[in-house]
């Protein structure tokens, strides 16, 4: 009869995982999943500036929230960190989906406090009745069309003379540069104010995704995570990628040049996204504003 010991030496030992690069990768299956994060394409965040002296209230509101980092991204970000960066997320708590990251043996929580913190956000809270809440309670298209649109325009209308869409062209200077703003400074995030919540919410999808195909997004922000947690990236060849430019340029893909009009869609969720903390100052005038 066998001894007991002689059993023990007859279990399988624990199978050891195939060497790989610990300093990059989590484990040999991060490694792995790291070759097809490599087919992924990479969004960049889009900039938005504009000039005080043409907007000086668009300025006033992204400086008192401290937007500078949001709507002025980084020229470029190294691809390789963005990418090892979504590797190597992984979910620790279930309960509130918290994430967190390693690069090159440094671990960073994109939480949303985070977030804000990394991009120097600010929250300031409003308690005046949400634009939103006036719409969803008494939805009155002509009062939209004065507060955003030039004087004596109005709808484009359908066949039963029903609101469809407002023209860009018709826009005032300061609704143009919000809707702006939106569209390429806070959307891929979606269209709500607690941005950063929005941001962190966005990184969680794309590492969520472990398929071949897709994209990854958030390479200005993952940058300034890893930049404040001292990452340090001492690769030679970087693969760069760079923000593209805000004006349309000559052989720009039409996908994305700006919209020519804002239909009802575009404009609920606008309206939807500005409306929880920017909205002050409604007295006689009530311009949609932040």
């Amino acid at each position: 009869m066998a001894s007991s010991s002689s059993k023990r030496r007859k279990r399988k030992e624990p199978m050891e995982q195939p060497p790989f690069d610990e300093k990059k990768f989590r484990t040999f299956h991060h490694a792995l999943q790291f070759r097809w994060m490599a087919e992924k394409d990479i969004i960049y965040e889009l900039g938005f500036q504009v000039k005080k002296n043409e907007c000086p209230r668009i300025t006033e509101k992204v400086e008192k929230r401290r937007w500078e980092l949001l709507t002025n991204s980084i020229t470029k970000v190294n691809a390789t960190l963005v990418r090892e960066f979504y590797t190597n997320a992984v979910r620790y708590d279930r309960v509130d989906e918290s994430y967190i990251s390693f690069v090159r043996g440094v671990m960073m929580d994109f939480i949303p406090m985070n977030i804000m913190r990394v991009l120097n956000l600010r929250i300031i809270p409003f308690t005046e009745e949400s634009y939103q809440s006036r719409i969803d309670s008494s939805p009155n298209y002509d009062q939209i069309v004065e507060d955003i649109c030039i004087p004596g325009l109005d709808w484009v209308r359908d066949s039963h003379n029903k609101p469809r869409f407002i023209k860009r062209g018709d826009l005032t200077p300061e609704a143009n540069g919000w809707f702006e703003i939106v569209r390429r400074s806070i959307l891929l995030a979606g269209n709500n104010s607690k941005v950063h919540e929005l941001i962190a919410q966005g990184i969680r999808k794309f590492a969520e995704k472990s398929d071949s195909g897709g994209r990854l997004g958030y390479p200005s922000t993952i940058f300034h995570l890893c930049a404040r947690a001292g990452v340090v990236f001492e690769d030679g060849n970087h693969e760069w990628i760079k923000r593209t430019a805000h004006q349309v340029e000559e052989g720009q893909n039409p996908e994305e040049q700006a919209p020519a009009t804002l239909d009802m869609h575009q404009l609920q969720e606008a309206i939807y996204g500005l409306s929880r903390q920017y909205m002050e100052n409604q007295g006689a005038q009530k311009e949609l504003q932040m």
